[in-house]
């Protein structure tokens, strides 16, 4: 819709016009012009429309004057043209001093400007603005409406509507995690940081939930603007229109508004985009459960112990990507439980990460795990997603089976990338990966048999200590398992315990008397080592008197 301002600067007969009063609303919207001359013409003016008046109207006293600027503002009109030369040689101070206050537009002209020309010429310019405006939306509905016809993704929406606009443009989902972004002209430290994290941060989605944007998008959903909040990072203002299909809002397209106002043109762009990204969506979200009960059944016989290999299973395996002679890893993923929000946070973004690559891996969801066959190049990309969560405190125990090469090895890949996720969820490693390579002692410990593990002097060593711990509430076992860690190193221990030196040595000693224990002997110490692993390992005890050392801090962090 035309400014006033705009209007003054494209008409003709606005040329020998002067702004006498409330210039800091000239940009107020002008839905059509009026031309009205009686005193009572408030009754039947309507909120946008510009007034065309010879002034006859404010001949009336002051105080009648300064009521109708009121009245004429109070009902949203845009402002006023006012022809003076007749009934007034300029228009009224007491007019003037109203509409400032006000920031409602008052302009003059010259008595010989004709208003019902004048009048003829906005409604002929806003009528040619408005064909011009259907025009160009449906040229940009059809362009944006064309990557659907043509398959193509949020990526290419992303791309397309940056390139309509001139500006940086993002699509999340509704966990707000990324799904596509393009930058063009300027961007902010938010969404940056949005960039890198995958998704906006806790903190914007907090602030989205506090100022109520999230319940006002949800019961009108359009394009809302957000303004600048520099303790978030956001120096920009930014536009919100949210992606709705069936009354549920599927995600969030933002476009980050520069020093250059957003046109009625944009917010039509935003809006037909939103439209096509809700189509996306909705396409890919089929295709992806199609997907999954197809990958679920295939993988369900690949991952097997008694796998054959048959023509049939080859060639099915070919169609989604699973070639004989390629090498594989089989990732094991224990995440919050399959209602939690987050662990649709993060397999959305670990398959984003991993689909972002040439080929894309296969994920199935197999008895409450995650369960991901992944090519080498998958495995930066998804180790930074769960180092990301890990970060933030989301619990998360992974674990990786080594390389290995065709599918006839993927059941032997799925094995030790389960036994490294059981080893990572019962021991402290402080990171959200474990691969198989990596176990060294820990897989002999894992396969160790019951009567070995039980006739073993040293575990009797160690039930001893942890027995203690329960009747004394000590901590004499977690305190001899990291000073073992730590090679032997008192002084390091010490500061990994925050302990005094003198406090430690202390607790030692008193392990050693318990346990008949020659600690200063490194075979010894490497016996005893061995045992608290394979202690912890059966306990699933990584921490303190039985603790489980897994949960961290952080949004995630649990109870």
């Amino acid at each position: 819709m035309l400014t006033l301002r705009q209007l003054l600067d494209e008409i003709e007969l606005f040329r020998q016009a002067r702004v006498v009063a409330g210039k800091q609303g000239l940009d107020r919207a002008v839905q059509w012009p009026q031309i009205a001359d009686t005193p009572g013409m408030t009754d039947w003016l309507q909120q946008d429309e510009l007034l065309l008046t010879t002034a006859f109207a404010l001949q009336e006293p002051g105080q009648q004057q300064r009521a109708l600027v009121q009245a004429l503002a109070h009902k949203g009109l845009a402002g006023m043209v006012v022809t003076v030369g007749r009934y007034f040689e300029h228009v009224p101070r007491t007019v003037c001093r109203a509409a400032d206050e006000l920031d409602f537009p008052v302009v003059e002209l010259p008595w010989q400007v004709p208003l019902l020309e004048l009048g003829k010429q906005i409604s002929q310019t806003i009528i040619a603005e408005q064909q011009e405006l259907l025009s160009k939306s449906l040229s940009i509905h059809q362009t944006l409406t064309q990557l659907v016809v043509e398959g193509a993704g949020l990526q290419a929406l992303a791309r397309a509507l940056a390139h309509l606009i001139d500006r940086s443009v993002s699509i999340e989902d509704s966990d707000f995690t990324l799904l596509a972004y393009t930058h063009r002209g300027a961007v902010d430290e938010a969404r940056n940081l949005s960039v890198r994290r995958m998704g906006s941060s806790a903190a914007m989605m907090q602030m989205l939930k506090e100022r109520g944007v999230l319940a006002d998008l949800q019961r009108s959903p359009r394009p809302m603007r957000l303004g600048p909040i520099p303790a978030l990072g956001m120096t920009l203002e930014r536009i919100v229109a949210p992606i709705v299909a069936g009354g549920v809002i599927l995600g969030y397209v933002w476009v980050l508004a520069d020093a250059r106002s957003l046109t009625q043109l944009d917010f039509v762009a935003i809006e037909h985009a939103a439209t096509v990204a809700a189509l996306i969506i909705t396409k890919e979200r089929d295709l992806q459960r199609a997907r999954e009960r197809r990958y679920g059944d295939l993988l369900d016989d690949l991952l097997s112990s008694d796998l054959r290999i048959t023509p049939t299973l080859q060639r099915k395996a070919a169609e989604v990507g699973l070639e004989a002679d390629e090498t594989y890893r089989i990732m094991v993923l224990s995440a919050p439980d399959a209602a939690s929000p987050e662990r649709g946070l993060l397999l959305g973004r670990l398959q984003r990460a991993a689909e972002a690559q040439t080929r894309a891996p296969l994920f199935t969801d197999r008895r409450g795990e995650l369960v991901l066959v992944l090519r080498e190049e998958h495995l930066q990309p998804v180790e930074q997603v769960l180092t990301m969560f890990w970060e933030q405190g989301m619990r998360i125990t992974a674990g990786l089976g080594a390389a290995h090469e065709g599918i006839a090895n993927l059941p032997r890949s799925y094995r030790q990338a389960r036994e490294a996720a059981t080893i990572h969820g019962r021991l402290d490693f402080g990171k959200p990966l474990l691969r198989f390579e990596e176990l060294g002692l820990l897989h002999w410990l894992y396969h160790l048999g019951e009567d070995q593990y039980l006739e073993n002097r040293y575990t009797l060593c160690v039930r001893t200590l942890a027995d203690h711990d329960v009747s004394n509430k000590s901590e004499l076992l977690h305190t001899l398992a990291v000073y073992l860690r730590c090679g032997g190193n008192a002084s390091a221990a010490a500061k990994a315990l925050f302990l005094h030196r003198s406090t430690l040595l202390y607790r030692l000693e008193k392990c050693a008397r318990l346990c008949d224990l020659d600690l200063a002997s490194a075979e010894e110490r490497m016996n005893l080592y061995a045992a608290v692993l394979a202690w912890q390992l059966r306990e699933g005890v990584a921490g303190r008197s039985g603790e489980r050392m897994m949960e961290r801090e952080g949004p995630f962090a649990t109870d």
